[in-house]
């Protein structure tokens, strides 16, 4: 019968104690030209070599996230801007953006687009929640598979919502970037494609029904593309974005403070020294008629000169002719 007098702990940690002389002597014994010394040397060059290439992915890595961040706070500024100059209120904008973000969430688009899209798109009357985000995220699924940005199909979407209706050079833009829009709303509508056509020459699509045909054909394609090794780099990119517009937004509002509070004063200089201004200007103006007067008497003079020089050349070639 075992008898349990205790329980024991043993610690593991590693340790690279030794590591390099353990190398540095198995780099000897397969080659008799090289020597301890030699090994070691290797070791500090390429200590040297990996240590200047983390540096140099570090200062990548920062200077990517300032710009993407400034680029982000801007962007989203301009776009929260043109919802409220479109008359929504502080709880409209925030449900917006709210929306923008949920369209591009593990995408590799950018909430900076997205916003952008979502004003023009709501400013055309799409409705906010639901209805927005579906067709945000159907912009998005429909400019992955196209390859344009998510700006230009924003702009198509928004034609068509705008106008209440496809129209023939909607439909064009988005088939001619290799999107089966024909196909789509055939398989909605259940007829066929020239049926479609026909339709559309007639104002019969209206925005629900394309942004549904839309959404049942290409729905999930932005997700498919944000696990690419593109989408992945680009995901990574506005993952930077958003710490670097974290970092850099509170710095953009002093900033903004600063320039309005600037306004003002410069205004008030400008007043300030305008009699100065106009009193240099008036004898700035005043020398230059005198100096353009004294040059036109110059010329005058020279070409008078050059009257009289050509008239003795012919004289003197009279003279000698005779």
């Amino acid at each position: 019968m075992a008898l349990d007098l205790g329980t024991a702990w043993i610690q593991v940690a590693p340790s690279f104690s030794g590591l390099k002389s353990a190398v540095a002597k198995e780099f000897a014994g397969l080659d008799p030209q090289v020597s301890t010394k030699s090994a070691q040397g290797s070791f500090s060059k390429l200590a040297k070599v990996a240590a200047g290439t983390l540096a140099t992915v570090a200062g990548g890595v920062a200077a990517l996230t300032l710009k993407g961040g400034i680029d982000r706070a801007l962007s989203i500024e301009g776009a929260q801007a043109k919802l409220k100059g479109l008359g929504h209120d502080s709880a409209s904008v925030t449900s917006i953006m709210n929306s923008a973000l949920d369209s591009v969430k593990g995408t590799a688009y950018g909430l900076g687009d997205a916003a952008t899209v979502a004003a023009s798109l709501s400013a055309a009357g799409v409705a906010e929640g639901a209805d927005l985000t579906n067709s945000l995220k159907t912009v998005a699924d429909t400019a992955q598979i196209s390859g344009r940005s998510l700006t230009d199909i924003g702009t198509i979407f928004g034609s068509v919502a705008a106008r209440g209706k496809l129209q023939g050079d909607d439909m064009l833009q988005l088939m001619s970037s290799g999107v089966p829009v024909l196909q789509f709303l055939s398989k909605q509508l259940h007829v066929s494609s020239a049926d479609v056509s026909d339709m559309v020459s007639k104002g019969q699509i209206d925005f629900a029904t394309f942004s549904a045909a839309m959404q049942a054909g290409l729905g999930g394609a932005a997700q498919a593309g944000g696990e690419t090794f593109t989408g992945a780099m680009a995901n990574a990119r506005a993952a930077l974005s958003r710490l670097g517009a974290a970092i850099v937004t509170p710095a953009l509002d002093g900033l903004r403070q600063i320039f309005n509070a600037l306004i003002p004063a410069i205004d008030g200089f400008t007043t300030f020294v305008s009699p100065l201004i106009d009193l240099m200007g008036s004898a700035m103006s005043g020398a230059a008629g005198v100096a353009a007067a004294a040059l036109t008497k110059i010329g005058d003079g020279l070409n008078a000169a050059g009257r009289m020089s050509t008239a003795m050349t012919a004289v003197v070639v009279t003279v000698g002719s005779a």
